[in-house]
């Protein structure tokens, strides 16, 4: 509130001609505005930032690449470009390696079963 205590005193704020109160009042608003929209455009342009990146992340984790030279986690040799089974955790077998489609050879992690859901015994 600088901008009133450099108002002279003998100054008078509201006459018949004039109402310097609800002049620096609306400026105040207004310059309030500007400065709450300037955040809010800021903060979307973080969550569109945030959001993009989050797309980015989520098509660069549907794809799995399995390069020339990655072993098969059970036979220690080359994937190479013989048949092969992926499995939803990421990881990419020989299909003699992991006979049951349904099961990681490895962790012995089930893909069949909704680890959500309860089983009445």
């Amino acid at each position: 509130m600088k901008v009133l205590e450099l108002i002279p005193g003998d100054w008078e704020l509201k006459t018949k001609d004039y109402d310097l109160i609800s002049f620096l009042s609306s400026v105040f608003d207004h310059q309030m505005t500007r400065e709450e929209n300037s955040k809010i455009a800021k903060n979307l342009s973080q969550m569109e930032h945030l959001n993009a990146d989050k797309e980015k992340n989520d098509l660069e984790s549907a794809y799995l690449v399995i390069r020339e030279d990655a072993d098969c986690l059970v036979c220690k040799t080359k994937l190479g470009h013989k048949k092969i089974r992926i499995f939803p955790h990421g990881k990419a077998f020989h299909m003699r390696c992991a006979k049951n489609p349904h099961e990681c050879p490895i962790t012995k992690q089930r893909f069949d079963i909704d680890p959500n859901s309860t089983q009445q015994e």
